[in-house]
């Protein structure tokens, strides 16, 4: 996936559980379209999300509401579950080095 490549801060080639959830948290930011601190649906239509991002925007929110307060806060957001990085992270040492990003994206390419 592009995102994880996105996510190589210092440009080593190889991203870290911790560059990704830095990423993140500047994810967060893009998402919450009303700066309210939370993303809720009222952020971005769910239609919108879906088609520019791949993602099910309330099945996401759902995944990463701790809570479930019906919103996601910043700190859900950037500490919530990492599917895609444990997916690609097919050693399990919490680092996505060259074949396993390349693989990664391999296999988004295809799931599209």
């Amino acid at each position: 996936m592009a995102r994880l490549a996105e996510a190589d801060a210092n440009g080593d080639g190889r991203v870290t559980r911790a560059e990704f959830l830095t990423a993140r948290a500047a994810q967060f930011e893009r998402f919450d379209r009303n700066h309210d601190g939370a993303l809720t649906l009222a952020d971005s239509p769910p239609r919108f999300i879906a088609a520019r991002l791949g993602v099910d925007l309330p099945a996401m929110l759902k995944m990463f509401d701790a809570n479930t307060d019906a919103k996601v806060t910043r700190d859900e957001f950037v500490h919530g579950p990492t599917p895609a990085f444990d997916a690609a992270d097919t050693d399990k040492n919490g680092v996505l080095d060259a074949a396993e990003l390349k693989a990664a994206a391999a296999a988004a390419r295809k799931a599209r």
